[in-house]
């Protein structure tokens, strides 16, 4: 993909208000507690980006998680399918909370597409209802 049109793609995101409404899961990786913080859209519920507390402050793991998560939403945010998301970008594929637990990075985009399906559940859910 060219620059400007990863540039363009990224430009087309809806963008979320300041603050949104937001589940918070701990995740407990070699010792320390990771806070996940998954952002909804305020109208539709949607899962539409994901946050991470816990790592010390100034350490590397705070800086790997503090420079790719912002990228990562935009491209949730971006992306028809934001299931893909783990499929892509880790080595486990989704498994959350198999044997495939590769790395906090990992962990952390599992639980939003655990949050995401259980969303998708609802909506197939409603849908049903209306019918």
């Amino acid at each position: 993909m060219r620059k400007s049109n990863l540039y363009q793609n990224l430009g087309m995101r809806r963008k979320l208000p300041n603050r949104t409404p937001c589940s918070i899961t701990k995740v407990d990786r070699n010792g320390t507690g990771y806070y996940v913080i998954v952002d909804y859209d305020p109208k539709t519920m949607e899962p539409r980006g994901v946050h991470c507390h816990g790592p010390k402050p100034g350490g590397d793991m705070w800086a790997i998680l503090h420079e790719t998560l912002p990228i990562i939403s935009r491209q949730i945010q971006a992306s028809g399918n934001p299931l893909k998301i783990a499929s892509t970008l880790t080595k486990s594929g989704g498994g959350f909370n198999g044997p495939e637990r590769f790395s906090v990075l990992g962990d952390i985009i599992n639980v939003f597409v655990k949050e995401y399906k259980e969303w998708q559940n609802q909506q197939k859910n409603l849908n049903e209802k209306d019918i």
